[in-house]
C-alpha cells in the first residue's frame, strides 16, 4: 500500500512548477490531491465544499499568506504541513508546533511529513 493511500491532500502553492511537482509526488504516493490552489482565497473557497484529510501549504501565496487556511483546517482537526523559505521565527503565534518543510523540498521529505502529520508512520 502506498504511504498516502486514499488521503485527500489540499495543496496550496502559487508556483506552477512547485505545485505540479508536489501534485505528482503526492499522487505517486497514493494521495488524492485537491487543488493545487494558487492562493488562500481560492483554498478557502475549495474548503467550503470539500473535506480534506490534510494540507500542504506554501506560506506566501499569490494573495498573501496561507495562515487563514491553516486555521480553518486546524479547527477541523485536519493536519497541516507548511512549505516555506523562512525560518521558525517567522511563524506567527499558534503555528510554531505545526510541521514545516524548508524550500526547496524533495518528494521523499514531503511525503514523509504528510504521512507523519496524518498518523501514517
Amino acid at each position: 500500500m502506498a504511504a498516502l493511500s486514499e488521503l485527500k491532500v489540499l495543496v496550496v502553492e502559487d508556483s506552477f512548477l512547485q505545485a505540479n511537482y508536489a501534485q505528482r509526488e503526492l499522487e505517486g504516493a497514493g494521495a488524492r490531491v485537491i487543488g493545487p490552489c494558487q492562493g488562500a482565497g481560492e483554498a478557502l473557497q475549495v474548503l467550503s465544499s470539500e473535506t480534506v484529510d490534510c494540507a500542504l501549504l506554501d506560506v506566501n501565496v499569490d494573495d498573501g499568506v496561507s495562515y487563514d487556511v491553516a486555521r480553518a483546517l486546524i479547527a477541523r482537526n485536519s493536519p497541516v504541513v507548511f512549505l516555506t523559505g523562512y525560518g521558525d521565527e517567522s511563524m506567527p503565534d499558534g503555528f510554531q508546533g505545526v510541521a514545516r518543510l524548508q524550500k526547496p523540498v524533495n518528494g521523499a521529505a514531503m511525503i514523509a511529513a504528510i504521512a507523519r502529520a496524518c498518523g501514517r508512520t
